[in-house]
C-alpha cells in the first residue's frame, strides 16, 4: 500500500487573497473527531444517501480508533462506479452500481495546532479528494480553513537508488525505429538495470534535482534525456507527465515522485504491509506503519518547511 500525507490548517484569508495561519484549538479537533464518529451509516436505498456516496458528497467511516486524545484512526469508503465490468461469481456489473471500496486514514493534532491527514492508496485505487472535502465541511469552519499537500523536494531524494522512470506521451511522439504512432497517454519507461550508475546518477541529477519547477522547465529537460538515447524524436509539448520511482538509501520502501504538480498534490508513500485475506491492509499493521512516517519524517518535514 501507500500512503499521502497532507494538513488541514486554520486561518484568516485578507482581501488580497493572502492566507494567515493560526492553530486549531483542541476543542474544534474533538468536534471534528466526534461528527465522524457520530455521522449515521448511509442508507444505500435511499437515493439521496445513494448519490451522496457515489459523488463523494458522503463519505462513510468505519472501524475508528481513536488511538490518543490527539490521533484518530479508522477506515473510509470510497465509491467507483461507469463502467461495466464481468465477475466470474456474480456475472456483469452494471456500470452505474456503486463498487465500494475501503482505505485507512489518519488524523492527527500537532502541537503546531495543524491536522495532519494520511490517506492510503492501493495500487490505482484511494480517494484523498472526497475524503478531504468531507472532513473540511465537517469542520463547519468554511473559507478559514485550508488544505496542503506534503510533496517531496528535489532536496529530500539526494540519497536515492532511482528504480524506474515513466514518461507519458502525446499522440504526437514517434518512435525513430519504427513507423508507428503513439496513441495519446501512451507511456514508455525506463527500468534501472542491475548496477547502473549511470542510470542512477542520470536520473538523480537530471530528473529528481527538478522536482519543484516550472512544468515547461521539466518537460525541456525530460525531452531531452528521451532524445539522447537515439530512440525518439520528442518535442517538449509532447511530455504529458513524468514519474520517477525511487528507494531510499539503507531502508526499505519506495516513493513515487510526481514531477508535474498537476498529476497529484502529495507525493505516495510506499509502505510493506501485511493484506488480510480479503487484499487489505491489516489495520493494525496500516496504523503502526502510519503514524511511524508521520511522526519520523513528516511532521518535521512540514515544520521545517
Amino acid at each position: 500500500m501507500s500512503v499521502s500525507f497532507h494538513y488541514f490548517e486554520k486561518g484568516v484569508r485578507g482581501e488580497n487573497g493572502e492566507f494567515t495561519p493560526a492553530k486549531f484549538l483542541e476543542a474544534e479537533f474533538e468536534g471534528l473527531v466526534s461528527t465522524i464518529e457520530d455521522q449515521p451509516d448511509p442508507d444505500l436505498n435511499d437515493a439521496n444517501d445513494f448519490d451522496g456516496v457515489k459523488y463523494g458528497r458522503l463519505v462513510p467511516f468505519s472501524n475508528l480508533e481513536r488511538v490518543n486524545d490527539r490521533t484518530l484512526f479508522g477506515r473510509f469508503t470510497s465509491a467507483y462506479w461507469g463502467h461495466s465490468f464481468e465477475n466470474t461469481e456474480k456475472g456483469k456489473i452494471g456500470a452505474e452500481t456503486l463498487n465500494l471500496r475501503e482505505f485507512c486514514f489518519l488524523l492527527y493534532l500537532s502541537e503546531s495546532g495543524r491536522i495532519f491527514l494520511g490517506c492510503q492508496y492501493l495500487g490505482n485505487y484511494g480517494d484523498y479528494g472526497s475524503l478531504s472535502r468531507s472532513l473540511l465541511r465537517m469542520t463547519g469552519l468554511g473559507q478559514s480553513v485550508r488544505s496542503c499537500s506534503v510533496f517531496s523536494e528535489a532536496e529530500d531524494f539526494k540519497n536515492t537508488i532511482p528504480q524506474e522512470v515513466r514518461v507519458t506521451l502525446s499522440s504526437n511522439s514517434k518512435s525513430i525505429a519504427s513507423e508507428n504512432v503513439f496513441n495519446s497517454g501512451s507511456m514508455v519507461a525506463f527500468k534501472k538495470s542491475g548496477k547502473d550508475d549511470v542510470f542512477e546518477v542520470t536520473v538523480r541529477d537530471q530528473l529528481l534535482s527538478m522536482v519543484g519547477q516550472p512544468v515547461a522547465d521539466i518537460k525541456k529537460q525530460v525531452a531531452a534525456m528521451l532524445n539522447k538515447n537515439e530512440l525518439f524524436s520528442v518535442d517538449d509539448e509532447d511530455i504529458r507527465d513524468c514519474v520517477v520511482t525511487v528507494r531510499k538509501k539503507k531502508a526499505r520502501g519506495t516513493k513515487t515522485v510526481y514531477l508535474f504538480g498537476h498529476s497529484s498534490r502529495a507525493t505516495k508513500f510506499h509502505m510493506d504491509v501485511e493484506l488480510d485475506a480479503d487484499g487489505w491492509p491489516v489495520l493494525d499493521k496500516a496504523k503502526s506503519k502510519m503514524l511511524k512516517k508521520l511522526d519520523e519524517e513528516i511532521i518535521s518535514k512540514v515544520m521545517d518547511g
